[in-house]
């Protein structure tokens, strides 16, 4: 049931995983059971999925269960008739580790003529790679991320580490509203952080001094790498280090980003962090 829960938050339906689950567990304690985790959880009623996925969610259960003949609790169809409401969503929830981040995303990967909207792979593994460190990681210290986009990796850093503060940054004027929006969400209490917009062909960043840069999934355009990597160079004349996670989907482009680290005098160092279901590279860069 748990990771028919994680899809659900993640607006994924795998048809075959809830039909097993459903196979084994179908009992009207059990409908409730999913239901209550899911449709009617505490957290979707705070970060609600997109309404066409919790519709279809819903249906497909009723659909296999009356398919099957088995009886179906009145709690379900009372959750596709009244599906949960949301004005400023839908949103997609990620569980990294034991912490929670719930965003605001699009449902197209482009919209409003940005791919800043919606959360990419490497965002997340870069969580679990941050997962992975020593609690004392970043303590004290000033984290600069490059094209935050959602916003998935600096709020999960905010909520895990005691950082002196957190610099999202990116260059659409949407992306830049979503990202205020999400970290607000997602931690109202906190203060130690800022939105600020960064483009890196004309990047000032003068006010943006940090010890360590982050960035995933910004390796993605051969047109844009020169002054991505002129970027980093700036950032690390007062940062120690880049933490850079690439998820590969062109081979040549992320080779040409490794050769354009090269010829900027800077050493980028493979950390071997390994997942079973994308390719994804995560490397350090440092000067040479």
């Amino acid at each position: 049931m748990e990771k028919v829960t994680e899809n659900f938050f993640r607006w994924r339906l795998d048809q075959d995983e809830l039909r097993e689950l459903l196979n084994t567990r179908y009992s009207l304690e059990d409908q409730r059971e999913l239901i209550s985790a899911t449709v009617q959880s505490r957290l979707n009623q705070t970060f609600p999925v997109d309404s066409q996925f919790y519709s279809r969610f819903t249906k497909h259960i009723i659909k296999t269960l009356e398919g099957e003949g088995k009886e179906v609790c009145d709690e379900l169809y009372e959750s596709l008739r009244v599906p949960v409401s949301c004005s400023d969503g839908p949103f997609k929830s990620y569980w990294i580790g034991d912490q929670t981040v719930s965003l605001r995303e699009t449902r197209e990967i482009i919209s409003c003529g940005t791919t800043g909207l919606s959360t990419w792979t490497a965002g997340v593994h870069l969580c679990w790679w941050l997962d992975s460190q020593p609690g004392t990681w970043g303590d004290g210290l000033t984290v600069l991320e490059l094209g935050s986009g959602a916003g998935v990796t600096g709020i999960f850093a905010l909520k895990q580490f005691s950082l002196k503060e957190y610099v999202f940054t990116d260059c659409h004027h949407m992306v830049l509203e979503n990202l205020r929006e999400n970290v607000g969400k997602n931690l109202p209490n906190t203060t130690n952080y800022r939105v600020e917009p960064l483009d890196w062909e004309n990047r000032d960043v003068n006010n943006l001094a940090c010890d360590i840069v982050l960035g995933a999934d910004i390796v993605f355009d051969t047109r844009i790498i020169p002054d991505l990597v002129d970027t980093i160079k700036t950032l690390l004349s007062r940062a120690k280090e880049a933490i850079i996670a690439s998820t590969v989907r062109n081979a040549a482009t992320y080779t040409n980003f490794l050769q354009e680290l090269e010829s900027a005098e800077l050493k980028s160092t493979d950390l071997s962090y390994k997942s079973s279901q994308e390719d994804v590279n995560i490397i350090r860069i440092q000067w040479k």
